[in-house]
C-alpha cells in the first residue's frame, strides 16, 4: 500500500488525537500530544510569524499553538484527506490557520511523487 493509502486507512480506524492514527504502534496516555506540543510551542523563538507543520495529522499542534502562541500563523500539510478534514474541523474559524492535502516530498521538491531515496526505504 502507498503512504497515502496507509495514512488514510489509519485515519479511518482511529480518532484524531489517538497516536495510533499516525502509525504509532501502541497505546499512549491521552494527553501525550498536548504535553509534547506544549513543549514545542515553548521552543519556537519569539518573533516567529509562521509555522509549517509537515504531517499535521488532525491539527493537534495547531490547536496548542493557537492556544499558547496565537500570534503565530500556521500551515499544516498532510497526505491523508481524512486528517486534513479533521484538522480543518478542529480549527474552523481560526484566522491564519490553513491545512492542505499534499505529499510533502512533492511540495518540498516541487514535483509529484518525488521523494529522496532514503525516504523510500
Amino acid at each position: 500500500a502507498s503512504t497515502r493509502e496507509m495514512s488514510q486507512e489509519l485515519a479511518r480506524q482511529f480518532e484524531p488525537g489517538n497516536p495510533r492514527r499516525y502509525c504509532w504502534g501502541r497505546a499512549y496516555k491521552s494527553d501525550l500530544f498536548d504535553e509534547v506540543y506544549h513543549e514545542l510551542a515553548a521552543l519556537i523563538p519569539a518573533g516567529t510569524r509562521r509555522v509549517l507543520d509537515l504531517g499535521c495529522g488532525g491539527g493537534e499542534l495547531a490547536e496548542v499553538l493557537h492556544r499558547e502562541r496565537p500570534e503565530i500563523g500556521y500551515l499544516g500539510v498532510d497526505i491523508a484527506p481524512l486528517n486534513v478534514e479533521a484538522a480543518r474541523l478542529r480549527m474552523a474559524g481560526v484566522a491564519d490557520c490553513r491545512f492542505v492535502e499534499r505529499d510533502f516530498w512533492s511540495l518540498l521538491l516541487g514535483r509529484p511523487g518525488a521523494a529522496p531515496a532514503a525516504a523510500n526505504g
